[in-house]
């Protein structure tokens, strides 16, 4: 029974001491395999999350330029849609005064027309009534106005009736009237009313253009019978064609008259003309809500169209504000980074009995620029200056890098694919 116990006894310890030595085995190769060629341990080269490393020769290879934040002058850019229009003494709208035949037509849609340019020519007997009663009551005004200077003089003599003189007043006085009337109604038919009094009679009415412009409808033809509620032609003076844009409430208060908005049009590509706010109107429209503004081209351009469909930039007054370059800024996920520069780490060398360090390993480390990736809050863009709204979540010494932030970028995507690995 001893010996059988010693016999255990004995298994026991040998299979203790192997297990200690597999230990002790695995344990060096660890030690081995942490460390390089050099004696650096393998998490050396291990960087905080969002930073990366540029090497000297990756600096000057793409240029990279080290600074700080600017303060500088910038508006800021509204953008909104509109169209083009015409105020209402841009645009006639042309009827007759009264019914008729049409028997000439002398334009056509896009013919450009002068203020008192004949567009047609009517016909019809109520013309050549009216002519004919002006020169009718024009002959018995003479009459009664002979008449009425004979009975004042003879009431004046007391020897003439007051009420035959009163009589011949009030006809007097009325057909004046009527005369006044008669020549009213005939000018406004652009006939004149002296010349029919001489007994120059006017066969048809000339309709002419109101205004100078273009004729931008034609709604009528020869024999055509037309009346006093048809339009017969549209005239347009795109010479005063002027942007009607839309305001939303949240910009209404930065925009006001005398600002300069940048409009283009799809129809003209990349060409940009300048207008400048003359009118905000005083009231909001509803569905969207929404103010209208009106501005008027600095030069008149002739392939600029009434209908047109425009947009524009609007410059708000200069601000000082807070800005980086454009090309310090990247975008990830909807969101905005700089690269702001760290200062190196100062490490602890570990001599090994077996190893040293390479002294030109050791320059290369020093000659490294590191960088953080940092979120930044923008506000305001403009030409090749974004500006920074959270300025105060940086060091004042902060230097970030102006340029090659999407090298950066693509370095960090690298370094941090290969730690996945």
């Amino acid at each position: 029974m001893k010996k059988l116990t010693y016999i255990l006894l004995a298994s026991v310890l040998l299979f203790a001491c192997n297990s200690k030595h597999e230990h002790d085995h695995k344990e060096h190769k660890h030690e081995e395999s942490s460390h390089d060629e050099h004696g650096h341990d393998e998490h050396d080269d291990h960087h905080e999350e969002g930073t990366v490393s540029l090497s000297k020769a990756q600096t000057e290879a793409t240029n990279l330029k080290l600074g700080s934040f600017k303060e500088i002058k910038i508006s800021e850019i509204i953008e909104t849609n509109g169209e083009l229009e015409l105020a209402p003494q841009n645009i006639a709208d042309i009827h007759v005064l009264v019914g008729g035949v049409i028997t000439n037509i002398k334009v056509i849609e896009g013919s450009k027309v002068k203020k008192g340019q004949l567009l047609a020519t009517l016909k019809h007997p109520e013309i050549i009534k009216l002519q004919e009663d002006l020169i009718s009551q024009t002959a018995e005004l003479n009459y009664l106005e002979k008449e009425y200077t004979r009975q004042e003089k003879l009431y004046s003599e007391q020897v003439g009736s007051g009420k035959e003189f009163q009589k011949i007043k009030a006809e007097f006085d009325g057909g004046k009237a009527l005369v006044d009337a008669l020549k009213a109604k005939i000018r406004m038919l652009g006939i004149s009313p002296e010349n029919v009094i001489n007994g120059k009679i006017t066969e048809a009415l000339h309709i002419v253009s109101p205004i100078s412009g273009q004729i931008s409808l034609v709604e009528t033809n020869i024999g055509q019978f037309v009346s006093t509620d048809k339009r017969l032609f549209q005239v347009v003076d795109n010479r005063h064609l002027h942007c009607a844009f839309r305001i939303y409430e949240n910009d209404i208060l930065k925009v006001k008259e005398g600002q300069e908005i940048i409009v283009s049009s799809p129809s003209f590509g990349t060409t940009t003309f300048k207008a400048i706010i003359y009118a905000i109107s005083p009231a909001f429209e509803e569905n969207p809500k929404n103010v209208h503004i009106h501005a008027d081209f600095t030069e008149h351009d002739e392939r600029l169209i009434s209908g047109m469909y425009v947009s524009g930039k609007i410059n708000t007054d200069s601000i000082t504000r807070t800005v980086l370059p454009r090309a310090a800024v990247v975008i990830e996920d909807n969101k905005k980074f700089v690269f702001v520069r760290q200062e190196a780490e100062e490490t602890s060398v570990h001599e090994h009995d077996e190893h040293e360090h390479d002294h030109n390993t050791d320059n290369d480390h020093h000659d490294q620029l590191n960088f953080k990736k940092v979120e930044v809050q923008t506000g305001i863009e403009q030409d090749d200056w974004i500006e920074i709204i959270n300025r105060k979540d940086f060091e004042a010494t902060a230097e970030i890098a102006l340029s090659s932030a999407y090298y950066l970028q693509a370095e960090l995507g690298k370094a941090e694919t290969a730690h996945v690995h």
